[in-house]
């Protein structure tokens, strides 16, 4: 609720803030702890949208940054990286498991795919633990990699570069700014 904040007055303050949960007492936390910073950072126009009708004026948008300058691996050597094909498509899903990303939710379209494909995932387990995933994926594991930690920086740029698709199917409940899309 933003209690300690004010001790923070004689400074500048700026918040980044990478949702706007639902519900009453979380909304009221998130107004009051924008009235006691002097900006709020929001990287998505959604969610300005949202602080802006919940009566918050000190609310700036800006697009989702993308702090990595290094130099990223081509596509064969981010495939060899994970021992996959360079000539069928990757589709890559990156970030925490948890129920608003919706990972089951591309693991049941993928079952219906009628294309060929070969399906990265990765990201630290959370709503959706290895034995669901290896579950769902039964018809299809020989065209699945799984990579079920927080990625290091080099994970992260080999599942970028490696990928034809990056694959986001979060459901609606998540109103947040997204990593993986900035960076896809």
């Amino acid at each position: 609720f933003g209690i300690g904040l004010s001790s923070f007055k004689k400074k500048k303050t700026v918040l980044t803030l990478h949702w706007v949960r639902n519900g009453f007492l979380r909304q009221l936390s998130a107004k009051m702890i924008c009235k006691q910073v002097d900006t709020a950072v929001v990287h998505s126009a959604f969610m300005k949208k949202q602080l802006c009708n919940l009566g918050v004026k000190n609310v700036v948008h800006v697009e989702y940054p993308c702090f990595d300058q290094s130099i990223k691996p081509d596509k064969a050597e981010a495939c060899a990286y994970w021992g996959i094909a360079t000539d069928i498509p990757t589709i890559v899903c990156i970030g925490n498991t948890r129920y608003d990303k919706g990972l089951d939710i591309l693991l049941d379209a993928l079952q219906r795919a009628e294309h060929p494909f070969q399906l990265l995932i990765c990201g630290k387990e959370e709503a959706f633990d290895r034995s669901f995933i290896e579950e769902k994926i039964r018809p299809f594991a020989d065209r699945v990699k799984l990579c079920l930690h927080y990625l290091s920086e080099e994970e992260l740029s080999n599942a970028l570069s490696a990928s034809d698709i990056i694959a986001l199917p979060y459901r609606r409940s998540f109103n947040g700014a997204s990593g993986p899309l900035g960076e896809g």
